[in-house]
């Protein structure tokens, strides 16, 4: 606890100190304005930096989009250049929806083709993201090579198809 200052303008008046926490009272700094009036001048700045703060945090969400956690387990395991292929092709396949099914037994984020897998097995698949996406990986890599070769594989048989690409 710290006693609250007396301006030099109020010595000659019978003026009784206030009590007040220490912590308010440390970011005041008193005197050189007539008057006795108090400059705020170090919470002034800490709010000021917190605005210059927030708008670099709003200023770096508007260039750099959020990331998923799968996508961003993704971009540790495989690099910044092959997770833009991969990122770009599996939006197109599911965007990035684990559950994600279709009416060709295609499952989960890397659509992986299940015809003549059971039931629990499908079911299983779909309960495990990160499995899904370390089989999707595998696939790639043991197919394609990267990830930007399957993505060029996927555009160049959008071109040929009309209902879409698939690699």
């Amino acid at each position: 606890m710290k006693l609250w200052p007396i301006h030099s303008s109020h010595r000659h008046q019978n003026v009784k100190r206030k009590i007040l926490d220490f912590d308010l009272t440390s970011p005041i700094r008193w005197g050189g304005v007539r008057g006795g009036a108090r400059k705020l001048s170090l919470l002034n700045s800490v709010k000021l930096n917190q605005t210059r703060i927030t708008k670099l945090t709003l200023s770096l969400l508007i260039v750099l989009p959020a990331l998923s956690p799968y996508q961003t387990y993704v971009l540790n395991k495989v690099g910044k250049t092959q997770f833009n292929c991969i990122n770009k092709l599996w939006k197109k396949e599911s965007n990035w929806n684990y559950k994600n099914s279709s009416p060709t037994n295609d499952h989960g984020i890397p659509q992986r083709h299940m015809k003549g897998k059971t039931k629990a097995e499908i079911k299983a698949f779909l309960s495990d993201p990160y499995a899904q996406i370390d089989w999707g990986l595998g696939y790639i890599v043991h197919r394609y090579g990267s990830g930007c070769k399957a993505w060029d594989v996927w555009k160049s048989r959008a071109n040929k198809d009309l209902v879409g690409g698939w690699y």
